[in-house]
């Protein structure tokens, strides 16, 4: 199955998980984020749940007025049992990488479609319209900002101490119900001290024991576009470069990608897909 059929196939799917998703009377109540409890000693604290709730609540009012052309940046990655699909939308890296395990990996990048079927290498021209990565990433946002709507099954908010900065890690869990396609929805923001927040992630997840059919999640990581990147991205490209012998550096561990930026970039800069056409 190509790269453009999986793309296609996951919009469909992911109409359907946005048809069965209802609306929820808005959690009441306000209040602002809890603050870093003193006297404890240095570590991960989790907070109570009429914390939880608080902080919840706060958030949710927020993002609810976000606009989706603020946090136009985003990864998004569908899992099955028989391929991964990567889009990533970044200002440093806009690719898809589509890892098949049965017939072969591909990756879009920069207006070309490569295919590497057992180390042998083809390319074909293609838009990024082509493959309907915005429509994915619209449905993805539309469900996020529904699920902000409903009430959590659960729910847990904790200080998670940073090296740069005290964060406060939210996280939610919904499950669904019988009539509405999909088993979960889960919610992820990492809270800054003075209470702002980078990026926003949320995951679909259908286990497939009652359709017959193969577990499958969606999840998506929405940010600010510009200055973005995603080092997962530019080792998906690394990958792909050197699978297909155009670079003899291996790819680095990810502490060393963040480390040495420039050197990072210097070697992608020298990765000539072009060869591949």
């Amino acid at each position: 199955m190509c790269v453009r059929e999986v793309m296609k196939r996951s919009s469909r799917r992911i109409r359907g998980i946005l048809s069965g998703v209802a609306l929820a009377v808005i959690l009441s109540g306000c209040g602002g984020f809890i603050a870093l409890p003193g006297g404890e000693p240095f570590g991960e604290k989790t907070y109570s749940a009429a914390d939880a709730t608080t902080a919840y609540k706060t958030f949710a009012d927020d993002f609810q007025q976000a606009q989706h052309a603020d946090w136009d940046g985003y990864s998004i990655t569908l899992r099955e049992s028989d391929r991964t699909l990567n889009i990533y939308r970044t200002e440093e890296y806009t690719l898809v990488f589509c890892e098949d395990f049965v017939e072969s990996d591909y990756l879009w990048y920069d207006g070309w479609l490569y295919r590497n079927e057992d180390g042998s290498f083809t390319a074909e021209e293609m838009d990024w319209d082509g493959l309907q990565g915005e429509e994915m990433a619209d449905r993805m946002w539309e469900l996020l900002q529904q699920i902000l709507t409903q009430s959590p099954e659960e729910l847990s908010y904790k200080y998670i101490p940073m090296a740069n900065d005290d964060r406060h890690l939210l996280k939610a869990e919904y499950v669904l119900d019988e009539e509405q396609e999909g088993d979960f929805v889960k919610l992820s923001v990492s809270i800054h001290s003075d209470g702002s927040y980078d990026t926003v992630s949320i995951s679909w997840e259908d286990v497939g024991e009652d359709s017959g059919t193969d577990n499958v999640m969606v999840s998506a990581a929405f940010f600010a576009f510009p200055g973005s990147t995603d080092l997962q991205a530019e080792r998906r490209l690394w990958f792909f470069g050197y699978d297909a012998g155009l670079t003899e550096e291996p790819v680095p561990a990810l502490s060393t990608q963040e480390k040495e930026r420039d050197r990072c970039r210097e070697i992608i800069e020298k990765i000539d897909l072009s060869v591949l056409r």
